[in-house]
């Protein structure tokens, strides 16, 4: 049996917070949807 796959959102952010300063809502709101979230921080 085929499912559809699982939406995802991966953000990708320079410094630690910047993903809660930019992008933190739109984060939130795709995950309490059921799609598969990460934040990946490169410093």
């Amino acid at each position: 049996m085929n499912h559809p796959p699982l939406p995802s959102l991966m953000g990708v952010f320079a410094h630690p917070d910047d993903e809660s300063l930019l992008a933190g809502g739109v984060l939130a709101q795709h995950h309490a949807v059921g799609a598969r979230t990460a934040v990946v921080t490169a410093t």
